[in-house]
């Protein structure tokens, strides 16, 4: 795990803590914050989602960023290995795609009852900032354990 790694998943941690704290003690609180206009309607969950976008858009295209856990598919992070077994590197694959496929099903599944629970019950979208914050440090917390 790298330095950049390792602060970017303590960034993320204090926002997930300091986001829980303030829903806990006044969620009227972090609803203004996000709300706030900082230039015409440009809100501060407006600057959020396009840091998020621009992150995503880094991440996405290897050759633009420097992470390490980016550039497994560059040659400079491969060595080759003349003795494995291809049965078990084919059975490998499959495994793996088969984990990826279910664990995009469980998401969708997932972000598809909270959807409904939101729109159903009318939620704040407090409670939206907050699965957005857990979801942001949860993926930092993959990608470091």
């Amino acid at each position: 795990m790298g330095i950049r790694s390792k602060t970017k998943l303590i960034i993320r941690s204090i926002i997930l803590v300091l986001t829980a704290v303030l829903i806990f003690i006044n969620p009227k609180l972090l609803e203004k914050f996000m709300g706030f206009k900082l230039i015409g309607n440009f809100k501060i969950y407006n600057l959020f989602w396009m840091y998020l976008m621009y992150e995503m858009i880094i991440v996405s295209i290897p050759s633009l960023n420097n992470y390490s856990y980016s550039g497994k598919l560059f040659d400079r992070h491969y060595e080759a290995d003349d003795k494995y077994n291809e049965d078990k590197l084919e059975d490998y694959t499959k495994k793996n795609h088969l984990r990826a496929v279910r664990a995009l099903v469980f998401l969708v599944l997932l972000n598809g009852i909270i959807g409904y629970i939101y729109f159903k019950m009318n939620l704040s979208p407090v409670y939206m900032y907050l699965l957005f914050v857990s979801y942001y440090w949860s993926d930092m917390f993959c990608v470091n354990v």
